[in-house]
Formats: C-alpha cells, sequence, structure tokens
C-alpha cells in the first residue's frame, strides 16, 4: 500500500462510551509474547491470510507485544477462538499512539466485534495516558457505504472510479464522495466531519429503525427519545435517536 493510497483518521477518545466487556460471548486480552505465544502465532497466520505480504509476521508480533500493545478478542470459552485483533505502537513521548491493524476473523465479520474492540482499546489507550491516537486507513475502503447500506439505504447510482455513490432513504436523497484534491473541498478536511451540523432524516417506522441499529452494534450517539419542539407556537411531540456515520456525520432519525 502507497502512502498516496491512505489516509490518516484521529480517533476521538471522548466519544469512547464505557461498556460492559464482560457479559458477552467474547473476551479482550492483551497479550504477552511468553505466556500467549501460541495466541501469537495465531494472529500471524490470520492475518497473512487478510492482508499478505502487509501482515505484521512471525519476527515483528512479540516486538509488538513489549514495544506497543496486542489487543485480542477470542471466545469466551476453554478454545480461546480468535475473533478480533488490534496492534498499537506508542511515540516516544508516549502521548500518541498509532494503531498499526486492526482485522477480524472472516467467520466473526459483520458483528460489529472490531468496533467493541476499539472501544476497549482506546479507554485502555485513554487511562495510560495517551492523549491522540491514530489510524490509517485504505482510502478503497468505502466503509460508510456498507453501514449506510445496512440501515436501509437505497443505491440509486454509483460512479466507482471516483468513489462517488448516490444513496436514498424513503424521502431523503444523499450523495456520497471520497475526499480527493479537486473535490469542493472549503477548508481542511478532518474527522469529525460536519462538526456543528446534523442530517435530520424522516423515517416512517423509528422504532423499528431504532432496534435495526441497535442489533447491527452501530454506535448511537443518542437514544430514541420523545422530544417536543415549538413550531410557530405549536408544540410537536417527535421520536428521535442519533448516530455518528464513521466519517463523523450525525444523523438525527425521526419520525
Amino acid at each position: 500500500m502507497n502512502k498516496s493510497d491512505t489516509v490518516i483518521v484521529f480517533l476521538n477518545f471522548f466519544s469512547v462510551e464505557k461498556e460492559n466487556f464482560m457479559e458477552k460471548n467474547y473476551k479482550i486480552k492483551v497479550l504477552e509474547a511468553k505466556k500467549d505465544s501460541d495466541l501469537l502465532f495465531k494472529i500471524v497466520e490470520h492475518e497473512n491470510e487478510v492482508f499478505g505480504e502487509a501482515t505484521v509476521g512471525n519476527w515483528n508480533i512479540k516486538p509488538f507485544t513489549k514495544y506497543g500493545k496486542v489487543f485480542a478478542m477470542v471466545t469466551n470459552d476453554e478454545n480461546e477462538e480468535l475473533m478480533s485483533v488490534i496492534e498499537v505502537l506508542s511515540s516516544f513521548d508516549r502521548e500518541l499512539a498509532y494503531v498499526y491493524g486492526v482485522s477480524t476473523v472472516p467467520k466473526f465479520e459483520r458483528n460489529g466485534y472490531a468496533r467493541i474492540l476499539l472501544k476497549y482499546v482506546l479507554k485502555f489507550l485513554k487511562e495510560l495516558g495517551i492523549k491522540k491516537v491514530e489510524l490509517t486507513l485504505d482510502k478503497d475502503n468505502f466503509t460508510a457505504k456498507r453501514i449506510y447500506e445496512e440501515l436501509g439505504f437505497k443505491i440509486e447510482y454509483e460512479r466507482p472510479e471516483v468513489k462517488f455513490v448516490f444513496m436514498s432513504f424513503q424521502d431523503s436523497q444523499f450523495m456520497f464522495e471520497q475526499i480527493h484534491d479537486d473535490g469542493w473541498n472549503t477548508g481542511e478536511l478532518i474527522y469529525p466531519l460536519g462538526r456543528g451540523i446534523n442530517f435530520s432524516i424522516s423515517v416512517d417506522d423509528i422504532e423499528k429503525l431504532y432496534e435495526l441499529v441497535k442489533s447491527k452494534q452501530l454506535e448511537i450517539y443518542r437514544e430514541l427519545i420523545r422530544s417536543v419542539y415549538r413550531v410557530n407556537g405549536i408544540e410537536e411531540i417527535q421520536m428521535e435517536f442519533l448516530i455518528q456515520d464513521p466519517n463523523g456525520y450525525l444523523l438525527r432519525f425521526t419520525n
């Protein structure tokens, strides 16, 4: 992967919510070189299949446990089957950490496990005094598109060669385009995007959509609530909830 083919995302500690990590069908471990050598070997095997030449490798995985951290999500049983993994390196000043790799074993994909593990990692690093975390992504990994599709958005048309997609959701329409130098960029585009605004989307069945969002384990910015707004002197009641998409945009769904 060339440097020009990546984007750097700055992860925000303050969006991390407390979560009970011990009540699920998994457990999270911070690996040690000697104690967890078998699991580290499984990680190398898994990443060889996923990343090919870009994998950490047998010679590098153990130094990661000493000079960084290797976080593994495994099944909560005696087999401790590997589910998801994140490797982290730290800078010399100990205030910046770099997420080197994030991956999930194929059979456990699309269940939100990497998202849960990342939340745990951010909380862990914050408690260590880390102030900023960087994550490098392949710019062709159009994650937001997949998230919107899971929510029920319909692709009207797309232009894959320029990473453009036009999507609709009931009576709302959205255009998405990958960030590039020739785009309509009015300033520096830094995560989270869309700070200070939210997109209000009217839906037919908000409670059904809310349950879908929870089943997909998408991060909810504000839970489903009943709100009262004054419109031209008349109070109107709305049910609403908000989520934050992978780019940082706030989506407000309302009935």
